[in-house]
């Protein structure tokens, strides 16, 4: 059994011993019906507490701030639908380039420009080549990139690169 899941059942049964000692205390105690009714309410204010966290523990992706630097793991791009209303989301798996840390989803709003651009890197991936990236906030201090229309500039939050070429090859 892996890890989540025993995190799972653990807490799954720990809120049920509660549930019971909760009903316990509501049938046999002799308490003033106040302490009865605060402990229920508390309980029931645990219980809203777990659902709404469990899902940061289950590894589903977050709406936080990417970091500033990482290395691209993967892109999972949900496009707009119309027909249902739904905005899109692009889905970047990433990591600190330095730490090798485990990779962290990320979930950013869709955005055409960077729907290119994060496909692009995927390509490359998935061709060997590692990507990294830079984010910038969204506040007037994007990345600027060039736009192949004749448009002009489009700007990003983010930016995909390939790593720099290492200052002395390895000898063959």
């Amino acid at each position: 059994m892996s890890a989540q899941i025993l995190g799972i059942l653990g807490l799954t049964l720990a809120y049920a011993a509660l549930a019971v000692l909760l009903l316990s205390l509501n049938l046999r105690s002799r308490w003033h019906w106040l302490v009865k009714t605060f402990a229920v309410v508390v309980s029931a204010v645990f219980y809203i507490v777990c659902y709404l966290s469990i899902k940061g523990m289950l590894g589903w992706p977050t709406e936080r701030v990417p970091p500033q630097y990482f290395e691209l793991v993967a892109v999972h791009v949900q496009e707009p639908d119309k027909r249902t209303g739904h905005a899109g989301n692009i889905y970047l798996w990433l990591r600190p380039p330095v730490l090798r840390a485990a990779p962290r989803a990320y979930e950013l709003p869709y955005d055409t420009a960077l729907h290119k651009a994060s496909l692009a890197a995927a390509k490359k991936i998935g061709r060997g080549i590692r990507q990294l990236g830079e984010y910038r906030e969204p506040d007037g201090n994007r990345v600027m990139v060039e736009d192949r229309s004749g448009f002009g500039q489009e700007s990003v939050p983010v930016v995909f690169y390939d790593p720099p070429d290492p200052l002395f090859p390895a000898e063959k």
